[in-house]
């Protein structure tokens, strides 16, 4: 019986290490392309949307004092693979994937927006860190809504017509903004 308990126990292990690798948290990355295999809950129900993606665009506030060149790494925008899911049973695949996709980069656009904000707003942030919150709102409120007509236009449109159309908005609205992308450590200066 203890053999038995002991093996079990090592495959449990064995089967959550493997669990929560694939199932981390991941920031955004320019050349990321979503698969199956980065939804952590597979499903066959087609009573229910195709997929869900979990994003969060998350600070730090105590990584917000005492910064003043960028924001950029108190600032994440974060898939969060153990909350999101994907019916593996659909047969336009591809593009719900590229629905995600779609959703994780204007996820960037605003998380990078939150950024340049703070940096715009740094003096009030040097006594009103509360201030960041209000910013927060302000940009999730904007967020949501960009999301959601994008949404709409998935649900309402042909596929082809609404992929070019998406695809360059995203681009260039990162090109603009490649000065707030996470990995930027030198100062900025705002125009």
């Amino acid at each position: 019986m203890k053999a038995f308990v002991l093996v079990l126990g090592i495959v449990f292990s064995i089967y959550n290490v493997g669990y929560s690798q694939k199932c981390d948290p991941m920031l955004w990355q320019a050349d990321f392309d979503f698969t199956v295999e980065d939804f952590c809950i597979w499903r066959s129900d087609h009573n229910r949307s195709k997929s869900f993606a979990q994003f969060n665009i998350q600070y730090s506030r105590p990584a917000l004092a005492g910064m003043t060149k960028n924001f950029n790494k108190a600032v994440e925008n974060v898939y969060v693979r153990s909350s999101s899911w994907i019916d593996t049973s659909i047969h336009d695949l591809e593009y719900e994937l590229w629905f995600q996709k779609i959703k994780f980069d204007l996820a960037e656009v605003f998380c990078r927006r939150f950024r340049k904000r703070l940096l715009a707003d740094r003096k009030i942030l040097a006594y009103d860190l509360q201030h960041a919150d209000v910013i927060q709102e302000e940009i999730m409120a904007a967020y949501n809504m960009k999301r959601m007509a994008f949404e709409r236009d998935y649900s309402n449109r042909p596929i082809d017509e609404i992929q070019p159309k998406w695809n360059t908005w995203v681009e260039t609205e990162l090109a603009n903004l490649s000065e707030f992308r996470f990995n930027n450590v030198r100062k900025i200066k705002l125009k």
